[in-house]
């Protein structure tokens, strides 16, 4: 879940809406959206194949997203934890049950278990050379996408709010003002896909995705 800003406008750049398979993560999203952070995403995508008439998605699972916007979810996930902001983290070093990150000239730690999320390329480089999977990270090929945001006018008027194209370079596309339940103006976003493809977006911004480039 990300967003960016720009100017008056913001992109949900990363993904415009989730849905909810775990128990545990139901009850969350439940207690979310008695207070107002999460709302079921009402819009029902299209779906553009190669061949054949353009159809309504089912709406099956539900769809949520968070209000206002959809980085608001980990904010408030984040309230009470120690978070260090703006720090490049450095190399893990330590032994199982006892780990440390060095943070320029900090070391911090120790902690129990480390939890990382970066790309194959950036957490080869984090781990320490006794971690199981390390030469499995270091031979990871990455495909990455572009995600092009554009504000659309006040007056555009568009055949859909969200779709998915059977196409070479945009796999998705959505709205993001009516993602987002309209507490802002309207931009447009695209999501990545698949070898090869890759999704784009909508505000009263819109947003595009371009192709996959191996890198």
């Amino acid at each position: 879940m990300a967003t960016r800003r720009v100017d008056n406008s913001s992109f949900d750049y990363g993904a415009q809406y989730f849905t909810v398979r775990d128990a545990s993560f139901s009850r969350q999203v439940k207690a979310a959206c008695e207070a107002g952070l999460v709302a079921v995403w009402t819009c029902a995508p299209m779906t553009f194949p190669d061949n054949g008439l353009p159809k309504t998605a089912a709406l099956d699972p539900t769809r949520y997203v968070a209000i206002p916007e959809m980085d608001a979810l980990a904010k408030s996930m984040s309230v009470g934890l120690d978070l260090r902001l703006h720090t490049p983290a450095g190399k893990i070093t330590g032994k199982p049950g006892s780990w440390y990150v060095n943070a320029g000239h900090a070391s911090h730690g120790p902690f129990d278990w480390v939890v990382v999320a970066a790309p194959a390329r950036q957490a080869a480089m984090l781990m320490p050379e006794l971690f199981s999977h390390h030469r499995t990270l270091t031979g990871v090929t990455m495909c990455g996408c572009f995600t092009l945001m554009m504000r659309m006018l006040d007056d555009a008027r568009l055949p859909f709010k969200a779709a998915w194209l059977s196409d070479p370079v945009i796999g998705w596309i959505a709205l993001i003002t009516l993602s987002q339940v309209a507490h802002r103006p309207r931009p447009w976003s695209s999501t990545q896909r698949r070898h090869g493809r890759t999704p784009t977006s909508m505000y009263r911004s819109i947003s595009c995705a371009g192709r996959w480039l191996r890198l």
